[in-house]
């Protein structure tokens, strides 16, 4: 069973950037919404301040890893296994 995520950023403010995202190209099945803090400091969060699942879970792994290479969240990733 192959699994497909893809998340695009849709709006980013000062403190916080959001993705809609979900198992298709078009990334249309829900949102996640962030809040803009130093990489290090979203291990520190709890579930009712990030909550995640299966989906938004890969995918924020995702944006995690460019944004901790990068300094900035990406406009667009996505997930196969």
């Amino acid at each position: 069973m192959a699994v497909y995520i893809r998340a695009v950023k849709t709006e980013e403010t000062e403190t916080t950037v959001t993705y809609r995202y979900g198992s298709t190209y078009e990334a249309n099945e829900d949102t996640l919404t962030l809040p803009k803090l130093p990489p290090e400091e979203y291990q520190a969060l709890s579930k009712e301040q990030l909550p995640l699942n299966f989906l938004s879970g890969r995918i924020f792994i995702k944006i995690m890893k460019y944004y901790s290479a990068n300094g900035t969240f990406p406009d667009a990733v996505s997930y196969q296994a």
